[in-house]
């Protein structure tokens, strides 16, 4: 009990929980994979543009993939240091464009 609440056991367990959505990580990484399909034939024609967008695509989608293999099942921060990192890549696009 937490102020008179029963606290929800998934919250502040610390134990290893089934992922809900499972296909998350997968679509994360395999999007991670199909966006450096066009990365030779814009380094040939020097296409710097898409190069960035391609490079910063891959670099979300990863961070997405192992943000939810982290944080399946529970609200605990395991790693604060990668917390920092991954929230300082995904909010510097918005900023670049």
């Amino acid at each position: 009990m937490f102020n008179g609440v029963a606290a929800h056991p998934r919250l502040y367990s610390t134990t290893l929980v089934r992922m809900q959505y499972p296909s998350l990580p997968a679509g994360a990484f395999l999007a991670a994979v199909l966006v450096l399909i066009p990365l030779p034939w814009h380094w040939r024609a020097r296409n710097i543009g898409t190069l960035a967008i391609i490079g910063w695509l891959f670099i979300v989608n990863m961070i997405y993939g192992i943000n939810a293999i982290i944080w399946a099942g529970n609200v605990d921060n395991p790693t604060p240091v990668w917390c920092d990192i991954s929230e300082l890549h995904i909010d510097a696009q918005p900023s670049a464009t």
